[in-house]
């Protein structure tokens, strides 16, 4: 009886296992296809953002990262443009406007 009772565990957890994944990609085609606007229309922006946030992290971390990107490149022009400033013209032109009034 042991020998069925294991098998028995084993095959609902594989069918449970393949059950969840199935469903896994269903929402996501659903939230990436058009096929399905009418069900997409069920859930407003917030409730869609929060969907993709908690069951497809990768695509949240990988829209970050994307944007992290973006701003380190940003900032290091800007820092380039800082460094191509001659600071001291700066406080040369500073100095005549104070000595003008």
């Amino acid at each position: 009886m042991k020998p069925i009772k294991k098998l028995n565990i084993k095959i609902s957890i594989f069918l449970i296992s393949i059950i969840i994944i199935s469903g896994y990609f269903f929402i996501s085609s659903i939230i990436r296809n058009d096929r399905f606007n009418d069900l997409k229309s069920i859930l407003n922006l917030d409730q869609k953002k929060l969907v993709r946030d908690y069951i497809f992290p990768y695509k949240v971390i990988s829209q970050q990262k994307k944007l992290i990107l973006q701003l380190e490149k940003k900032i290091s022009q800007l820092k380039k443009n800082i460094k191509s400033i001659d600071w001291a013209v700066i406080e040369l032109q500073k100095k005549r406007k104070v000595a003008r009034l």
